[in-house]
């Protein structure tokens, strides 16, 4: 979160995920907060204990190097995302890339995503306001279905057009 409170998403966690390791790996502070939605329960390890443990298991440390690797391809997309398209293509690839991740068959040919408009506008970091406008539109269009807390892509095939066409141009 920014000095003013603002709030960007970087990712969602799911059981079995790991965070923290870049705090592990380099001893200095940690660059983001992580917020539970549902009771949780964590593990911490501690960087003294771990070092050495790593040390003895060097498919460990190949692993921990791919999952950083992964994380920071998935960071650089989204600094990428930000710098080159425009919101409502932000917004398609986000949904729909968070679905394939997190989201569940809700009928045939249909993706269910959990997530609130507030939660989707923190992960592009702009207005929920903007995000509704967008959301709207689309649900006028049949593409996708609005709840309080979830969202139901029913055309993803229009979702990936919208994002083609801004990649294109």
């Amino acid at each position: 979160s920014a000095s003013g409170g603002r709030e960007v998403f970087l990712n969602i966690m799911e059981p079995g995920d790991t965070f923290g390791e870049i705090a592990v790996m380099d001893g200095l502070p940690r660059t983001a907060n992580a917020v539970a939605l549902d009771t949780s329960t964590l593990i911490v390890i501690q960087r003294a204990a771990f070092l050495p443990f790593l040390e003895r298991e060097p498919l460990l440390a190949i692993h921990l190097l791919k999952l950083l690797c992964e994380r920071l391809r998935w960071t650089s997309e989204l600094v990428e995302e930000s710098a080159f398209m425009p919101g409502p293509a932000r917004l398609a690839k986000r949904l729909l890339i968070l679905a394939s991740l997190h989201g569940r068959a809700a009928r045939v040919g249909y993706l269910e995503l959990r997530i609130s408009q507030g939660e989707l506008a923190r992960f592009l970091g702009i207005s929920r306001q903007i995000v509704n406008q967008h959301l709207a539109d689309w649900r006028r269009h049949g593409w996708i279905e609005l709840g309080r807390t979830q969202i139901v892509i029913r055309n993803t095939e229009a979702l990936r057009a919208m994002i083609a066409e801004t990649s294109s141009a």
